[in-house]
């Protein structure tokens, strides 16, 4: 039995125009009515993710964002929990990165009235990536070419945006010694003019995130099911009760996945999963 559904957005259960099908709306809620605790996780930041869950989610309790970082409550706008990088090791990996033809985006747990995100040394393709990630109205940046300590404070995940993978290549050299503080991961599905690589605190992540939700709810992991399509949601799809893997995810989803759907996410993908969860064993 699923007493708890985590759902990822992009990719997942929102389709290509950045909005939810009212199938899958109605799935979700169907979910809820039988009982099962429904849940954000995502790697977007509250702002833009608490606007999707208001103008196309019925209420949740819980939303996992920033890949695990901050536990939120989407309808209030209340932290629950959250876990950072560091103020000097966000300044640490920043200035290694000095040289690279590279923009470091950071999300700060007390963000500027005036912006949602600073760009640190903004050398890559910041804005291909924004006009690529982030559907109109896109949230206010803070370009810093030179950065000082003070922007550099501490941070959720260091988001690296590159023209070309060896450059991340490059990146991630760099990081080599700071296995003990720092993970990260990168995308593997470049989008048009720019790669990316994610740093974030060691033992943190979307599933980390979840557990944080189950553990509030008294949920095993074999009742947790998890919706996912890229590489950031391969440990939970592996981990999780049941892993759900939707037509349009990357192969390293698919073989951590224990149910693989032909379904993409323009297609119902979040719709079929939940009526199997509904209806398994029945």
């Amino acid at each position: 039995m699923i007493r708890l559904l985590a759902i990822d957005l992009d990719g997942t259960l929102l389709r290509s125009d950045h909005t939810v099908s009212p199938t899958n709306r109605r799935a979700v809620e169907a979910a809820q009515a039988a009982g099962i605790e429904v849940v954000i996780a995502s790697a977007r930041v509250w702002h833009s993710a608490r606007r999707v869950a208001l103008q196309y989610l019925p209420p949740m309790n819980y939303a996992a964002l920033h890949d695990g970082q901050m536990i939120v409550r989407p309808g209030t706008g209340d932290w629950l929990h959250t876990t950072t990088v560091p103020a000097a090791e966000v300044q640490r990996i920043v200035r290694r990165m000095d040289d690279l033809a590279v923009s470091i985006e950071l999300c700060r747990p007390q963000t500027s009235p005036d912006y949602d995100y600073l760009v640190a040394l903004d050398r890559g393709p910041t804005q291909a990536m924004q006009a690529a990630w982030r559907p109109p109205p896109q949230p206010p940046i803070h370009l810093a070419p030179e950065p000082t300590d003070d922007e550099l404070a501490d941070s959720f995940s260091l988001r690296v945006i590159a023209h070309d993978f060896e450059t991340l290549d490059q990146v991630e050299g760099r990081l080599a010694d700071l296995t003990d503080v720092v993970r990260w991961y990168r995308f593997t599905r470049p989008d048009p003019g720019f790669v990316i690589t994610q740093i974030m605190p060691k033992h943190v992540g979307k599933w980390e995130g979840i557990r944080w939700v189950a553990d509030q709810e008294s949920i095993p992991v074999e009742q947790i099911a998890v919706i996912g399509d890229e590489i950031n949601d391969v440990t939970a799809l592996r981990n999780a009760g049941l892993g759900v893997a939707v037509g349009n995810a990357i192969p390293e989803a698919h073989a951590a996945a224990d149910l693989c759907l032909d379904l993409t996410h323009d297609q119902d993908a979040v719709a079929a999963a939940i009526d199997h969860v509904l209806h398994a064993g029945s």
